[in-house]
Formats: structure tokens, sequence, C-alpha cells
């Protein structure tokens, strides 16, 4: 008798070898595969902008680097004694705001010279649930303890997942035409938003991943799904890392 639910696994159509140069943006999920490439001696960076949950700071952050956008001093807010940036993760924060724009462009010129060299880029998704700043209409990619009611929280829909993700991709493409993309769902789940709420996200990126990837040439961008090894095959990750 069969225990074990196995999730059938397709090759990768531009495999990792250690002549690869890989990039790793999105959720903790990257960092965690990150590691394991570290401790097997692959070559890798891993989101020089700390951890993004959401699609739409990962494209938004792909896109100002290509498009060489630099912070400047109004892009930054000043809370709890310290200079934070809404597009990037609270570990970026300083004290001064010239230090944490130094930072910034730095991660910037970084992010676009891996992407402009990089063999494969991997990009995790955790979450569709984002927030957007009531007074400007724009997303954020961390609220930094900046309180609750200056933000509206919104379930992205596929549709809008899918265009940002393909207008982020066409950019990567049209500097690096040989770069391998890999996407995945991220297999964490995101619990304070509720059980049933966990799963709309899910799904939504779900969708909206498929339906992107059949836009690009299948031998350029392929899904890898970690989500489902986890549900289907893992069954949970009470019990290992």
């Amino acid at each position: 008798m069969e225990l074990q639910t196995h999730v059938p696994l397709s090759k990768a159509p531009i495999p990792i070898s250690y002549d690869s140069e890989i990039l790793l943006l999105g959720s903790c999920f990257a960092n965690h595969i990150a590691s394991r490439l570290t401790y097997f001696q692959f070559r890798n960076r891993v989101n020089p902008f700390g951890t993004l949950f959401h699609p739409q700071g990962i494209t938004n952050l792909i896109i100002r680097s290509l498009e060489g956008r630099k912070f400047r001093t109004e892009d930054l807010i000043y809370h709890q004694e310290q200079w934070h940036s809404f597009e990037v993760h609270s570990e970026m924060s300083r004290a001064e705001a010239d230090e944490l724009l130094a930072g910034l462009n730095t991660g910037l010129h970084v992010l676009q010279e891996f992407l402009r060299n990089a063999s494969h880029l991997v990009i995790t998704l955790g979450t569709a649930w984002g927030y957007k700043r009531k007074d400007s209409d724009s997303w954020v990619a961390n609220c930094h303890k900046v309180p609750q009611n200056e933000f509206t929280k919104i379930l992205s829909n596929p549709a809008d997942i899918k265009e940002n993700l393909i207008n982020a991709l066409t950019a990567v493409f049209e500097i690096n035409p040989e770069i391998g993309i890999l996407f995945t769902v991220s297999p964490v789940r995101h619990l304070k938003d509720g059980f049933v709420e966990n799963q709309r996200s899910k799904a939504h990126l779900m969708v909206a991943v498929h339906q992107m990837i059949e836009q690009f040439s299948k031998k350029k961008v392929h899904y890898f799904p970690s989500y489902e090894l986890m549900m289907d095959e893992l069954r949970d990750y009470r019990f290992y890392e």
C-alpha cells in the first residue's frame, strides 16, 4: 500500500550547476533556499533589500533598479527614531537618513548588476495580501510599525499580480535574454491573515504565476511546486525545516 502522495517534478529547462550565478528574491523561503545553496557552495545572492512577501514589492524594486531610479530623501520616513523606506524590509532601516540612502542605492546597483549577469533568478511569492498607504495610494513592502490606520489591507487579484510580474520579467529579459527564471509559491503559511484568507492568498498567487508563465517561453520561465510538495507529499512542516 502506498501511504505517501508523490508530487511529480519536471526537469528545469535551464539546470543549475556550480557555474551558475543565482539571484533569489522574495519571501523568507528564498532565504532558506539560499542557505542551502550556500551550504552546498553554489554561488548566490539573496534579497539585497531584505525579505519581500508581496509580488508588488518585488516587482517595484526590480523595475526601479533596471530604470536606475535612485532613492531620495523624500522617499524616506522617520519613525521611532529610525529612517525607513516603505519599499524595503526593516532590516535596511538606519538611524541616519544618509546612511539609509547609501545602503538603498548600493542595493539598487547590486540588484541591477545581478539581474544583468545572473544565470538564474528565483522568485518566491509569500502572500497576495498587501498594504497601501492611504495618503498616497502606493503599495508598501513593509509597514515599519507605522499605525495600522494609515494603511488599507488589500488582497491583490490574480490579473494585477500577473501584469506586474510580466512587466518586471520583460524588463529583465531585455538586459539578460539568457537568464532562466524559476517561480515558486512559499509553503510557509501566513496564519495571521487567517486560515481561509491564507488559502485564498496562495490561490491568487498560483493562478497569477501560471497565467504569467503562459506568456513566456517555458524554456525561460519555470514553476517549482514547493507549496504542493508541502501540502500533498510532506503534509506539514512542524517536524522538519
